[in-house]
Formats: C-alpha cells, sequence, structure tokens
C-alpha cells in the first residue's frame, strides 16, 4: 500500500480528492451564511441607488426654472442698480400704487 501512496500521481490526485471534498463541505456551511449577508448589502445597494436616483430626478425636474428664475432676478438686479437715481421705486404717500409699476413688479419677484 505504501508503494501505491508513494507514486506522485496517485499522490497528487488524493491530495486533489481531499481539497476537493472539503471545499464541498466548507462551501455548504458558508454558502447560506454568505448569501444572507449579500441579500442584506444587496438591498441596502439598491435602496440607496434608487433614493439617488429620485433625488436626480427632482433636481432635475426643478433645475430650469430655478435658474430661469435666479436669471431673470439677475437682470432685474442689475437693471435697478443703473436706474436706481430715477426713483422708480420710492413710494410717496400722495401716489397710487398702481402708477408704480417697477416697484409693484419687483415686490412681486
Amino acid at each position: 500500500m505504501s508503494e501505491i501512496t508513494s507514486a506522485p500521481a496517485v499522490m497528487a490526485a488524493l491530495v486533489s480528492a481531499l481539497v476537493t471534498v472539503l471545499l464541498f463541505f466548507i462551501k455548504g456551511l458558508c454558502t447560506p451564511l454568505w448569501n444572507k449577508y449579500l441579500l442584506v448589502y444587496k438591498i441596502k445597494v439598491e435602496h440607496s441607488y434608487e433614493q439617488k436616483k429620485k433625488i436626480k430626478e427632482a433636481i432635475s425636474k426643478y433645475k430650469m426654472p430655478l435658474l430661469d428664475s435666479a436669471e431673470s432676478l439677475n437682470h432685474r438686479l442689475w437693471n435697478f442698480s443703473v436706474n436706481c437715481t430715477k426713483g422708480w421705486h420710492n413710494f410717496k404717500n400722495n401716489e397710487s400704487i398702481g402708477d408704480k409699476y417697477y416697484l409693484q413688479t419687483f415686490c412681486y419677484r
């Protein structure tokens, strides 16, 4: 028997078979635990991805109207800084608010 086990080809086959059987048992023990944690991780990653996707959609939905409003306000402020000496924004007691278009639109915006 020692002559058979001392042959290099037989020894390699025995080691290979032993490693295969051990890995089969280790995999059988570890797979349920691994799948449990992998499933939890997968759910967490998918939830995070969905939340990021919703945030990006919400930002893209309101981005252009917000930029348009900011640009309009910027032009309004430039116009105000150039024409503030004309007194368009001043309101006197004897004037009607309906006569002050610039003041109404400036306050509205």
